[in-house]
């Protein structure tokens, strides 16, 4: 086989090279959250599912680009045979259909995530509402691409009446860009008004803008169409754009697997949920902290005598080995309805 390189006349390998190496990222972290999901934070939710099917679909489509590439993509027209002309508009075809699915799934796996890690109604409505939104201009964005000039020969990309195409990947991509703005807005709106330190936060809004880099992908793609149109050689000035495509798609899947990641989920434990911790001293006394509502707790023991702070609205109860607490042991519990500080000291230990 005669090498393959980048040269003056061909630049299809910066594709195989791209597509082969943000597919591999994609796989990794997908990996990872398939473990984390087994491991840590699971079960395994309609969310992953989501972007099980995606993935799958993805390294379907690069499988489709890489031997578009192989085929001609990114060589100058004059040396690649019609037939194979005619056999890189049918996998450019496909590959296109399957982008637009793939993609689709990721952003359906991010409402999907979003919904799993809230049970209030409005913030589910909103999930929700981005998820049907999402499969909505799927169909409409695989509508129009599939829809071409000649419906017998819906691939066909060198007839004079094609020359839409442009203005119907610009409805695509723009419909999408808009779909992404929805999906950076949500955690906005999930996180406005609950209870956390504004670090806490901005750290889980970090975590879902790892989506907003395919608003710029999806920007340069529609640039590099652009150039493709107004250019005869549409096999090499189309390369550009097909790099273009495969970081959008692959990093739009990456971007779904981040914020679902442990160290940012468990932000958004405030509180709400009622936690047990307990701890055993060497004279036998043990410590449970319940919490009913969202609270900062700290608890630290010493070798002093025993201090308690409170006022009406926080409670300390301490109880003897004759008195059985309401969870069935010998324990101190703490209560609470608002944010509290408990120090209680006994030996040189911290809990």
């Amino acid at each position: 086989m005669a090498p393959y390189h980048v040269t003056d006349e061909e630049n299809g390998p910066l594709v195989v090279v791209s597509s082969a190496i943000m597919m591999t990222y994609m796989i990794l972290c997908y990996l990872v959250r398939v473990f984390m999901r087994f491991t840590i934070n699971g079960p395994f939710g309609k969310d992953d599912w989501s972007l099980t099917i995606g993935s799958l679909i993805a390294v379907v489509q690069t499988g489709l680009k890489i031997s578009e590439a192989y085929a001609g993509l990114g060589r100058r027209r004059h040396l690649v045979p019609l037939e194979e002309i005619e056999r890189i508009e049918k996998l450019a075809y496909a590959g296109d259909i399957f982008y637009l699915v793939a993609l689709a799934f990721s952003r359906v796996s991010t409402f999907l995530l979003i919904a799993r890690l809230t049970r209030q109604k409005n913030h589910l409505r909103a999930a929700s509402l981005g998820a049907i939104g999402s499969m909505v201009v799927n169909i409409t964005s695989v509508f129009l691409i599939c829809m071409r000039c000649d419906l017998s020969r819906p691939w066909d990309l060198i007839s004079p009446g094609c020359s839409q195409m442009y203005s119907r990947w610009y409805t695509v991509e723009t419909l999408g860009i808009l779909v992404e703005l929805y999906a950076a807005w949500v955690p906005i709106y999930l996180l406005w008004n609950l209870q956390m330190q504004i670090k806490s936060k901005l750290v889980v809004l970090f975590a879902f803008s790892f989506r907003l880099p395919v608003l710029v992908a999806a920007g340069a793609r529609l640039y590099y169409l652009r150039q493709q149109q107004m250019h005869e050689d549409f096999l090499f000035y189309g390369a550009a754009a097909s790099v273009c495509l495969e970081v959008e798609l692959h990093y739009g899947l990456m971007a779904a697997t981040i914020p679902c990641l442990k160290p940012f989920v468990k932000l958004f434990n405030t509180g709400w949920f009622d936690t047990r911790a307990t701890h055993s001293t060497s004279g036998g006394e043990q410590y449970a902290l319940s919490n009913i509502q969202p609270a900062e707790i700290t608890v630290t023991t010493e070798d002093q005598p025993a201090r308690r702070k409170w006022n009406d609205r926080r409670h300390v109860r301490s109880q003897g080995s004759s008195a059985p607490s309401s969870a069935g042991s010998d324990i101190m519990i703490i209560r609470q309805t608002t944010a509290w500080d408990v120090t209680y000291d006994t030996n040189d230990q911290t809990v």
